[in-house]
């Protein structure tokens, strides 16, 4: 696991303290995972796209949002930043790196922004986000599938 992917857990850890809001009240976009949820993941792959050799290459792991998420590769040392992408069909295979950010810091630091630009609202009557979202970030952002 990428050096920062285990800083992300540590920030975390997918816990919510409120039943009610558990995994999407720390994130705007996507379900926020624990470390065990992850390495279940892992260990009984559900993946939405299939586990066939030319659907899925398994040093990449999903790493939060259900079947709207990140993933991540594991195949870099863990020192080097993360390499991480939107959850697709094709994201694993290989040349597929259009679509892909180096560090988990970049969509981060769009969420941050997207929540200081208003794009991003907690609502607290419907205990959910609202707000224009995605919308508000540039297209390039939004063609990543990162916010």
């Amino acid at each position: 696991m990428p050096d920062e992917v285990a800083v992300w857990f540590a920030w975390h850890d997918g816990e919510v303290h409120d039943l009610d809001r558990a995994r999407w009240s720390v994130l705007p976009k996507f379900q926020f995972w624990s470390k065990e949820l992850v390495l279940d993941t892992i260990a009984r792959p559900s993946l939405p796209y299939g586990d066939g050799e030319s659907n899925w290459n398994a040093e990449w792991v999903h790493l939060l949002g259900d079947n709207n998420g990140l993933i991540v590769s594991c195949a870099t040392p863990p020192r080097d930043p993360a390499i991480i992408q939107a959850l697709d069909p094709t994201a694993t295979l290989p040349g597929h790196t259009e679509m892909q950010s180096v560090s988990l810091c970049t969509p981060v630091a769009w969420w941050i922004e997207g929540l200081r630009n208003g794009w991003y609202k907690w609502d607290l009557g419907l205990g959910k986000w609202s707000g224009p979202g995605a919308a508000g970030h540039p297209l390039y952002r939004r063609f990543t599938g990162l916010v």
